[in-house]
């Protein structure tokens, strides 16, 4: 569990780099608390990472083919979980503005990705993302199990 303080600097240097990165007003919605997740983005999502996403993100884990799930859960709870040894991973996702989220998933660094929902199709596009990894499983378009 992560003190009041340690909260609070963490809170403090996510809107100085959502400032610089995204503008005020993802950074004013991070001052103010994370929102709890939008529900067109709760439910179980699933992708798999191509040649071209690893090559995009310049990533050494992935390997084309692999097939990430995603569960995300109210207020925000997300786990994501990449098949072929790249792990599970949970933590939390957070609005940062309008169509606009964050994740925290163990792996420092500072994240924003847009995100768009359309009938079964999730996608995230990165606006910024210090660890390619990370962007490697994420960024694209995910479906809903069927």
């Amino acid at each position: 569990m992560v003190s009041g303080s340690r909260a609070a600097r963490a809170r403090a240097l996510l809107v100085l780099a959502l400032t610089a990165c995204c503008g005020r007003q993802a950074a004013a919605v991070a001052a103010r608390g994370a929102a709890v997740v939008p529900a067109p983005l709760v439910g179980r999502w699933s992708r798999t990472v191509t040649a071209a996403d690893i090559q995009r993100t310049g990533s050494l884990t992935f390997q084309p083919g692999t097939v990430c799930k995603l569960t995300i859960a109210r207020p925000r709870a997300v786990t994501i979980d990449c098949a072929k040894g790249i792990g599970v991973f949970q933590g939390s996702i957070e609005v940062v503005g309008a169509g606009r989220v964050h994740f925290d998933l163990g792996t420092p660094g500072a994240n924003v990705y847009r995100w768009h929902v359309e009938g079964a199709k999730l996608t995230f596009v990165k606006v910024r993302e210090t660890v390619p990894d990370r962007e490697t499983g994420l960024e694209g378009v995910w479906r809903r199990p069927a």
